[in-house]
């Protein structure tokens, strides 16, 4: 498993098949990067996710009892899409390529291996402190319990395995060749997404 830090220090796991997906769902600092800079886009209304899902700070990560107030829930997939095209270079991942970086990520993760990416000095801080938290027992643990955007060329669909409390009539569909295709898109607190980003022009292994 290859790990590599994108330009503002989030890590993500390169695929073999080219470019990286990240290996935390889109956080909120990562999308207030773009929100809040003087003469950023105003991507879509950022208080409708906010009030699914209140903003928490990475600050007190030790103390939460999952990451929901870290992550940016509650995306559309074309807001989803809408903030991958505002960075630049990233776009939502497709099935195979989700379904690649998931499979990647379900290893087991020790704490030496968690150290080695904590002492990287570009890491961000907030990515330091997930990180941090109580050792996840497999690298895939610290984004599990979502259902997360991709888009093929047939529209978007959702991947994973969402936690009960988000009362949704699911079976985890992790290793499904096709993604769950909703028959009405809507707003979610437990849908989010992890970007795929094409690394080739960035980046090291780490």
């Amino acid at each position: 498993m290859s790990l590599t830090l994108d330009r503002f220090g989030f890590p993500h796991l390169r695929l073999k098949s080219g470019g990286a997906v990240g290996l935390f769902p889109l956080l909120k600092v990562q999308f207030e990067w773009l929100h809040g800079r003087v003469g950023g886009p105003e991507l879509f209304d950022y208080g409708t996710c906010l009030a699914l899902n209140p903003r928490g700070s990475w600050r007190g990560t030790a103390k939460l009892a999952n990451l929901d107030p870290l992550v940016l829930t509650g995306l559309l997939p074309e807001e989803a899409a809408t903030i991958a095209a505002a960075l630049g270079d990233r776009r939502l991942p497709s099935p195979s390529e989700w379904r690649e970086a998931d499979a990647a990520l379900d290893v087991p993760c020790s704490r030496e291996a968690c150290d080695k990416v904590l002492k990287l000095p570009t890491l961000h801080p907030a990515a330091a402190s997930i990180l941090q938290r109580p050792q996840a027992k497999r690298w895939r643990d610290f984004g599990a319990g979502y259902l997360e955007w991709v888009q093929s060329t047939d529209g978007f669909g959702l991947y994973g395995d969402p936690r009960p409390d988000f009362q949704l009539n699911w079976l985890s569909n992790r290793k499904q060749p096709s993604p769950m295709v909703p028959r009405n898109i809507e707003r979610h607190r437990g849908h989010t997404v992890r970007l795929f980003w094409n690394a080739a022009a960035e980046g090291r292994p780490r």
